[in-house]
């Protein structure tokens, strides 16, 4: 991993994935999301788009045939074999070079770390699916997201998950590939890759009426983050032990 303030020579340091923009424009761009959400009406605008009261939703969600295979059930095996792949390829080169796979270990944090924020999230608040509300069928009113977070659970005992989306996560999960790269280029390719997988992800839930578009973005702006934080804190600890490497054993005279 090269140092997140140092640009390479003749080119204008990379201020998405390096340095301190990297995290403070996800963390803007968080904040203008949650803001828009709850003050106009853009995410009923767009989920307007994908449902009729005639025919309901645009998509039907059916994770074992159909379009639910591809945009629910194969990504999320997709995504766990690549999690297990890079862990067996860290393991292998740990294994045979005795050296610590930085870069691989950095990114499988990043697929572990973003997932289970997102859950951590969900699991605080009871925000109703669009699908589930009134305006669209459902039986409950739409709420806030203070209201939410106030409503930890239904009358029934159990409680929404719509906020923020969490399956899209699974594909936001691989933004460590936005930040690893030493080549500017592959980095955008690496961003553009986990943010098309989890926007698609995102969007196909959308359709079926399971999240607002909001909950997307929240959720891609908050991969983004997390991978901005992990990235400088594992690059400062690769640093500090590499400044200091371990000292070799002096043998005894015999």
């Amino acid at each position: 991993m090269s140092p997140p303030t140092t640009s390479l020579p003749g080119r204008q340091r990379d201020w998405l994935f390096r340095g301190w923009t990297s995290w403070a424009i996800p963390l803007a761009l968080l904040a203008l999301t949650i803001l828009l959400a709850e003050t106009t009406p853009w995410d009923e605008q767009i989920q307007n788009l994908f449902y009729s009261p005639e025919r309901g939703w645009l998509l039907t969600l059916d994770k074992h045939r159909g379009f639910g295979l591809v945009y629910y059930t194969i990504p999320v095996r997709l995504i766990g074999a690549v999690s297990g792949l890079l862990l067996l390829s860290a393991l292998w080169s740990l294994a045979k070079t005795r050296r610590f796979p930085w870069k691989r270990a950095y990114v499988l944090l990043c697929m572990a770390a973003i997932p289970t924020l997102v859950a951590n999230l969900k699991s605080r608040n009871s925000m109703p699916y669009p699908k589930k509300i009134l305006q669209y069928g459902g039986t409950c009113p739409k709420r806030s997201l203070l209201q939410a977070f106030r409503t930890r659970r239904e009358p029934n005992g159990k409680r929404f998950h719509g906020w923020p989306a969490g399956h899209a996560s699974g594909g936001f999960s691989l933004m460590g590939l936005a930040f690893c790269p030493e080549d500017p280029r592959k980095r955008r390719w690496g961003f553009a890759f986990s943010a098309a997988l989890g926007g698609f992800m995102g969007l196909c839930h959308t359709m079926d009426g399971n999240h607002f578009f909001s909950h997307t973005l929240v959720s891609f702006f908050l991969a983004w983050l997390v991978a901005s934080l992990l990235y400088l804190a594992v690059h400062a600890l690769r640093k500090r032990f590499s400044a200091h490497p371990p000292k070799e054993p002096v043998p005894r005279p015999s």
